[in-house]
């Protein structure tokens, strides 16, 4: 049994709310990904590369419900965690 605080848990619903926003059901998306979202930032923190990911599908409904103004912030949240990633990635390995 996995549990609703484990990493896979939060794949399959991350998967899963993808599936809803590529097939246009908006509301369902949200409901997952926010719960997603919560799952992962429990887990891995808040500047995980997962928590982007969750974020970026996030504002994809955002968008797309025309909710423009916190799909930025959701997006620019995103944008963010992923800079400070690309940040640590070209900076790996130097003393």
């Amino acid at each position: 049994k996995l549990g609703q605080m484990h990493p896979l848990t939060a794949r399959i619903l991350s998967t899963a709310g993808v599936l809803y926003v590529r097939k246009g059901e908006y509301a369902k998306a949200e409901s997952i990904l926010k719960q997603t979202l919560e799952i992962r930032e429990a887990l891995r923190g808040k500047n995980h590369r997962n928590v982007a990911y969750t974020l970026s599908w996030l504002g994809e409904v955002y968008i797309r419900t025309e909710r423009h103004d916190l799909a930025q912030t959701i997006l620019e949240r995103g944008l963010a965690i992923m800079e400070i990633h690309r940040l640590e990635d070209t900076t790996c390995g130097q003393p």
